[in-house]
């Protein structure tokens, strides 16, 4: 039975406030269709390096979409008190943190959050969190890190934390939390390597080609963020600017002849699924 293969060559996430990631598969992805009812065949109690690494990349990428896609106020880091709980238990403290997130929605409906768990050097453990619609108290304190006021949230009993706002660069916020995403925290942690609520803003993921988004012009060397050679990507981080779309449109209408009209921006916008790519799709040879 034959098998339909799918090529994808690059993938364009659309985030708020006319940020852009594209990622350029330098030897296209073919990926086949997956066959009703199958289920792959993971073996989680001994992942081999490669498994970790790449479920490293998935998790702190996932991460990186969440910090870019909403608009968090505080970065917030929860130190337990040995005398209240045994601060080197990950039930214990799992336990703890889960219960006062569930807390906040009586205060603060909206509440929002990613937030992951660090080992420090002796072995305890910390939580490290990016919130935003926090109603509860803050509480101000006299001391200063990094050029900004350390608050306090008073509603947090089990331990003492430190919240900092944010400010408008959220490509920190995102930097801030996945440089606690390691190795030995997924070893510990197994499959709780993040926390995040349901409410949270997902980047929109787009796989038209990038003269169709009209994104030519915005792929070049001082927008280039990551590259690798092992993985054969390149990975370019922007924000869309209106001057650079309308010279572009400009260029395509003048100088490049083509049947197909300039895709109107109301079109550009449209989110295209994987299952609709899916639809253009090669069959495996017999």
């Amino acid at each position: 039975m034959n098998q339909s293969l799918t090529v994808i060559e690059h993938i364009t996430k659309e985030y708020p406030n006319n940020m852009y990631k594209v990622t350029i598969f330098n030897n296209p992805l073919v990926i086949p269709r997956p066959r009703l009812g199958h289920k792959p065949n993971r073996d989680s109690e001994k992942p081999s390096d490669k498994a970790i690494e790449e479920s490293l990349r998935r998790t702190r990428t996932t991460i990186f979409d969440y910090a870019l896609s909403n608009n968090f106020s505080y970065f917030v880091t929860f130190t337990f008190n040995p005398k209240k709980v045994d601060r080197y238990s990950i039930e214990s403290t799992s336990n703890i943190m889960k219960y006062w997130l569930n807390r906040q929605k009586k205060h603060s409906p909206n509440f929002a959050y990613v937030i992951v768990p660090e080992f420090h050097k002796d072995g305890a453990i910390h939580f490290h969190a990016l919130i935003r619609d926090y109603n509860a108290e803050l509480k101000s304190t006299n001391v200063f890190q990094n050029g900004k006021r350390v608050y306090n949230l008073t509603g947090f009993t089990a331990g003492f934390t430190n919240a900092q706002k944010l400010d408008d660069d959220q490509t920190k916020a995102a930097a801030y939390l996945t440089k606690y995403i390691t190795k030995d925290m997924i070893n510990r942690f197994n499959k709780r390597r993040y926390w995040a609520s349901k409410n949270l803003h997902k980047p929109v993921k787009r796989y038209e080609s990038l003269s169709e988004l009209g994104l030519d012009p915005y792929i070049f060397d001082d927008n280039l963020v990551f590259s690798s050679d092992k993985y054969d990507i390149s990975v370019y981080q922007f924000k869309r600017d209106s001057a650079i779309d309308s010279i572009y449109d400009l260029l395509i209408d003048r100088d490049v002849p083509t049947s197909t009209p300039t895709i109107p921006i109301s079109v550009r916008l449209r989110q295209v699924s994987l299952p609709t790519i899916f639809k253009q799709t090669r069959p495996l040879p017999p």
